[in-house]
């Protein structure tokens, strides 16, 4: 299918209709897209493009005073970004929520202001987890369009996820026939197919999001020692073997490496 959509000033243009028509408030010049992906090996990118129906003459390059002011931009981003995101985490840790989702509030939606879809809820907390530990997290699948987990460092950044199972999505996950996610947050390989592995960060956040869905429940997690960690698992829990494991990787990296063309 295609769709198409109208960015401008003012009152939607003629032959633009009302419900495909967003109007920008005055200097407002950043778009974000985001596109959500189940099966990495086999779901195309939608083909968009970006163009200007009415755009001002054009020069062919920048001048000094441009090429300065850009660059200082671009400088005062790295600084900001960087320090927003460090505040942002650290704040789990100031709030005392760590290894624990209980300040989520169920169907609180999404945080819309952050630019945040409306139709997408989110959760996020900060782990904390020795050598010796592993978290358990537990939660009930809303019917939605598009679920995702996924570990980020003190920072917010993804973990490695090419090579590493740092995040699960709908297409990924094992399910338990009584419709629950149960996955090991942990720092060496658990034998389970959820393994959430944290690539030896012992602290970072956790981040889940439901798109679409019907509800929006809140994971569960319990942290407990490596040395005991048998003695919680039964047979919902769905256990991987090292072959497996390896399997798992290699077409996780196969479709990374699909997608971006590398």
């Amino acid at each position: 299918g295609r769709f198409e959509v109208a960015f401008g000033a003012g009152p939607s243009p003629d032959g633009v209709a009302d419900a495909s028509w967003f109007e920008l408030p005055p200097e407002r010049c950043n778009l974000i897209i985001r596109q959500f992906f189940s099966d990495w090996a086999w779901e195309i990118p939608a083909d968009l493009h970006l163009e200007c129906v009415n755009p001002e003459p054009g020069t062919s390059r920048m001048t000094g005073e441009s090429m300065i002011r850009h660059l200082a931009t671009a400088a005062d981003q790295v600084l900001d970004m960087t320090a927003f995101w460090a505040d942002f985490g650290y704040a789990h840790v100031a709030r005392a929520e760590v290894n624990s989702f209980d300040h989520v509030q169920a169907a609180q939606g999404s945080v819309s202001n952050l630019g945040g879809s409306v139709d997408q809820g989110y959760g996020q907390t900060w782990y904390r987890i020795a050598d010796d530990e592993a978290l358990l997290l537990e939660v009930e699948i809303p019917d939605c369009v598009y679920w995702g987990i996924q570990l980020g460092d003190v920072w917010y950044q993804s973990l490695d996820w090419w090579d590493h199972q740092s995040s699960l999505n709908g297409h990924q996950a094992v399910v338990s026939a009584d419709g629950v996610f149960r996955a090991v947050v942990a720092h060496q390989d658990p034998g389970i197919a959820n393994w959430l592995d944290t690539t030896g960060s012992t602290q970072g956040c956790i981040t889940f999001r439901w798109n679409q869905a019907d509800r929006q429940p809140v994971p569960t997690c319990t942290l407990i020692p490596v040395a005991s960690i048998a003695e919680h698992f039964d047979d919902r829990w769905a256990p991987i073997n090292r072959e497996q494991r390896a399997v798992v990787l290699r077409d996780r990296r196969r479709a990374a490496l699909r997608r971006f063309r590398r």
